[in-house]
């Protein structure tokens, strides 16, 4: 492997989530800045708001149990609306087949939403409906308010994933064996980049704790890639739909990162459109210097850069050490 990803060191697993005391995150003198990147200078959120104002994709990358990231989502929905954008919202957390489901609940006038039970509970039916019954109130609630937002607002929202199924499926066989059917339900981009793939490689294995698998972590990267085709061609869709408004797109910021993933293949499938890659970061434990955020990286001569626009930096969730957990299990 190259000298240089061996010197590779990105956010690890740990870095997300290790926790951190309330009295040292006051401390920090990044917590609740927005930071513009190409100018190095912080700014209000009015002034964030108005960089929006222009563009055709509006990333909201996200960690996703930060619940202070997702009410930062909400105030924005707000800001714009309130500006007078009428976006369509995308979500990462659920696949395209489901975008039927959302939309009949954000438009209240759908038959299938506006039963005449005096005991029919829309939320109770949309959440069973999308799947989430089993997963905490809490993470539901973190999306349910941003799909309420939308029915009140009457905005479109839609799915933007590959079904669970066949993301799963892929990680356990790989692309080359999937039935025919299976294959039929992939959107290939024809992007292929040897450098981002080992790029992602290393990320898995910080992500797991040091541990590698190369086999396994291959067919990951082919679920990793097989889920930003799907969820570009949505948002390149919708904007030929509906080009007026804006798409806002809710999604964990590693499908933002070093301008690849998601923002590299909606430039390759609608080369014009104009993208703001905004994203909320969690404080590290300590204080630390904002380009102590921004590391790059260079893999057979090529920079991987950290390749926001803008990032809204945040407080930590409190939680364990996940590592510990997970090297006794692989011992």
């Amino acid at each position: 492997m190259n000298s240089l990803i061996r010197k590779f060191c990105f956010f690890s697993l740990i870095f997300y989530l290790c926790g951190l005391s309330s009295s040292q995150a006051s401390e920090d003198p990044l917590l609740e800045k927005i930071w513009d990147i190409e100018s190095g200078k912080i700014i209000n959120e009015e002034e964030l708001i108005d960089q929006f104002l222009g563009a055709e994709v509006i990333y909201l990358g996200e960690k996703h149990d930060n619940a202070r990231q997702h009410e930062i989502q909400l105030q924005i929905l707000e800001a714009l609306i309130r500006k007078g954008k009428r976006p369509s919202i995308g979500f990462e957390f659920f696949t395209t087949g489901q975008t039927s489901l959302l939309m009949n609940f954000t438009q209240p006038s759908a038959p299938v939403m506006n039963m005449m039970s005096k005991d029919y509970d829309p939320e109770s039916v949309l959440r069973q409906a999308l799947g989430w019954d089993h997963r905490s109130d809490e993470e539901w609630s973190f999306y349910f308010k941003l799909i309420e937002f939308a029915r009140e607002n009457q905005l479109p929202a839609f799915a933007t994933d590959i079904p669970w199924g066949l993301s799963s499926r892929i990680t356990r066989v790989g692309v080359e064996n999937l039935h025919p059917t299976e294959l039929s339900l992939l959107v290939d981009t024809g992007l292929n980049d040897s450098e981002y793939e080992q790029l992602m490689l290393e990320e898995f294995t910080n992500a797991h704790c040091g541990y590698r698998n190369e086999e396994m972590f291959r067919r990951m990267y082919q679920a990793w890639i097989a889920r930003n085709d799907a969820m570009a061609q949505s948002i390149v869709n919708t904007l030929e739909a509906n080009p007026q408004n804006p798409v806002l797109m809710i999604v964990g910021f590693g499908h933002l990162r070093h301008g690849m993933g998601i923002p590299e293949r909606i430039a390759y499938l609608r080369p014009e459109t104009k993208q703001i890659n905004f994203s909320m970061m969690e404080i590290s434990q300590e204080p630390s210097s904002i380009e102590s955020y921004l590391p790059e990286f260079e893999i057979n001569g090529r920079t991987f850069r950290q390749d926001f626009d803008y990032i809204w930096f945040t407080s930590r969730q409190e939680m364990e050490d996940p590592c510990e957990g997970f090297r006794k299990q692989i011992k």
